[in-house]
């Protein structure tokens, strides 16, 4: 699972850089610039196999979700955005249709996350077991309406916010009550 957030997550009721190298610009109030981390790597799986994240990446991604890919439920959450240019090697700009100060949440969102174009290539679906990210887990493995597990992600490029964690089960209760 890649939380990407245009590289941002949060720490510590904070919005904070991730697959970005900081927060992003915005000269206008309605663009805003994001420099993609150059140590960013996806995790060493096929077909990825540790390859950087690129700004095509994003663009990919973010275009997915605008063009209302059916996994991702959130298509309204990109309907401000214009237009998106890769405007250099680690350069991604939105530009957006009006000002709206909740656009960096949005980008930190946890549905905000990256997936590479080769993981969705021919119509495959994007399932448990393409699940390719570039944090600081990876997946391990998961049932459905039992457990989700994760392992930390001995290559992250993050590694000054290193996880303190191993790795994490989380149990899915029988019901919502």
């Amino acid at each position: 699972l890649l939380i990407f957030g245009a590289g941002l997550l949060y720490a510590d009721g904070i919005i904070t850089p991730d697959l970005a190298v900081a927060k992003p610009e915005s000269p206008d109030g309605q663009t805003l610039i994001f420099r993609i981390n150059p140590g960013a790597h996806w995790h060493d799986r096929e077909p990825l196999n540790g390859r950087a994240v690129t700004v095509d990446d994003v663009k990919f991604s973010f275009e997915r979700q605008i063009q209302g890919d059916g996994s991702f439920i959130r298509k309204s959450q990109w309907a401000n955005i214009d237009k998106i240019e890769a405007t250099d090697p680690q350069t991604l700009t939105f530009h957006m249709k009006a000002p709206l100060a909740a656009m960096i949440e949005r980008f930190a969102d946890v549905n905000a996350f990256i997936v590479a174009p080769e993981l969705v290539a021919d119509g495959r679906s994007f399932d448990r077991n393409t699940q390719v990210g570039s944090g600081p887990f990876r997946w391990v493995d998961w049932s459905e309406g039992q457990f989700a597990s994760v392992a930390r992600n001995p290559n992250w490029f993050g590694q000054q916010r290193h996880p303190f964690l191993d790795g994490v089960t989380i149990t899915q209760p029988k019901d919502s009550t």
